[in-house]
């Protein structure tokens, strides 16, 4: 839903994002193709990633708070005790406390990232062109012509998902016992 809205607010002739653009005088001329921002691959890439941010800040902001939370209080009051100041209590107790929620969030984020169809497909459909389309779109789009290749493309797809998982889990230590 997220990605039609933005299409439509960036619709090169009445989008509200033009409109406002428009008044404000950054876009001078609808007809000239300055206000096409789904239509250059460029911006259309540069909308994608924002609107992809934007889809994933409700998510990131829970699985922080879900981190902060379990951070004890107690830990807040040796730090203060101590004598750690602001910024030395958040890079020494805090941010290596909220590190596995934080993992959890980066991964899960990389993961809808890199199958994320709805949204170029919606805004874009991988164009202009190919230039902004991803694996997954084009296993899409190939389904029609060579179902083969795209179950092809699926299971390499599947298998950089697995790598990235790997990596996560070597990257937080699972399975390992700290003493």
């Amino acid at each position: 839903m997220t990605s039609i809205v933005f299409s439509w607010m960036l619709d090169p002739n009445n989008g509200a994002i033009n409109v406002f653009l428009h008044q404000i005088g950054v876009v001078k001329n609808f007809n000239s193709g300055n206000a096409a921002w789904l239509g250059n691959p460029v911006p259309a890439f540069c909308w994608e990633i924002f609107v992809g941010v934007f889809v994933s800040i409700p998510f990131t902001t829970y699985a922080l708070l879900a981190g902060l939370q379990a951070v004890p209080d107690e830990v807040y009051e040796a730090a203060k005790l101590d004598g750690a100041s602001p910024a030395r209590t958040y890079f020494s107790v805090t941010l290596p406390l909220i590190r596995p929620a934080l993992m959890v969030a980066v991964l899960i984020n990389v993961m809808n990232v890199f199958n994320s169809f709805p949204i170029i497909w919606e805004m874009t459909k991988g164009g202009p062109g190919d230039q902004t389309a991803t694996t997954t779109i084009f296993m899409y789009t190939l389904k029609g012509s060579d179902i083969g290749e795209a179950a092809a493309m699926s299971v390499v797809n599947f298998g950089f998902i697995i790598v990235i998982v790997l990596l996560f889990l070597r990257a937080s230590k699972w399975n390992s016992s700290e003493d």
